[in-house]
């Protein structure tokens, strides 16, 4: 494992921090786009070719999924969402239904606080 700096205000620095609070553990892989969010240890959920996780910022996909989670700016008051999804299965919008939607695991949802952000943020990858 090796360490990795990212902004200690992006969407993902705030994540790892709030899911180890919860005792949870994020687990990253780095490929060409970036830092991926592979999986969180220490949720349940059933894992398959078809499914991956998907991070929401205030009920939406970030750039519609077009920037990696460590490069989006989060600012307090925003609401930092986690989901299992599984593509083929969950359609709608997250917004209106993210909760008991099918093909839909919540992992975290959490409404960002001042003491959340930081200048920099190390994650081990």
């Amino acid at each position: 494992m090796k360490e990795l700096s990212i902004p200690g205000n992006s969407f993902l620095a705030v994540v790892d921090k709030v899911l180890k609070k919860k005792g949870m553990k994020a687990v990253y892989e780095i490929d060409k786009v970036g830092l991926i969010l592979l999986r969180v240890e220490g949720f349940d959920y059933q894992e398959s070719k078809n499914s991956g996780i998907l991070g929401f910022l205030n009920g939406e996909e970030p750039g519609e999924g077009k920037y990696p989670l460590h490069e989006v700016e989060v600012k307090e008051g925003d609401k930092v969402s986690l989901a299992w999804i599984e593509q083929g299965i969950y359609k709608g919008d997250f917004k209106e239904k993210r909760k008991n939607s099918k093909g839909l695991s919540l992992i975290l949802n959490y409404k960002i606080q001042k003491e959340d952000l930081e200048i920099e943020y190390s994650i081990l990858v």
